[in-house]
């Protein structure tokens, strides 16, 4: 039997190291938009983060599209990982 900390392995690695990497290129290298990380942290949250450009365009609320892109990059993430533990759960029961 696979522990929960093996099943899970990449479900919460993905989100993990996204956490860190938006925190420090929207922190040291990005904060109040100044710098080339908040290009960077745009950039890794893609394509997810195209649904904050339309939440925007439809709700005119510009402070929402950071934390929208976020959560939707972060849920990116996690599903990337979900299918990556199956996929490899899949070729172990083989």
């Amino acid at each position: 039997m696979i522990s929960l900390r093996r099943k899970y392995f990449f479900t919460f690695l993905f989100p993990s190291i996204y956490i860190i990497a938006a925190a420090i290129l929207s922190g040291p290298f990005g904060g109040a938009g100044h710098g080339w990380g908040v290009g960077a942290f745009l950039d890794i949250s893609m394509p997810a983060g195209l649904i904050g450009f339309l939440v925007v365009s439809i709700i005119p609320v510009e402070w929402l599209l950071v934390p929208i892109v976020f959560l939707a990059a972060l849920v990116q993430y996690a599903l990337l990982g979900y299918l990556l533990d199956r996929f490899l759960k899949s070729r172990r029961e083989r």
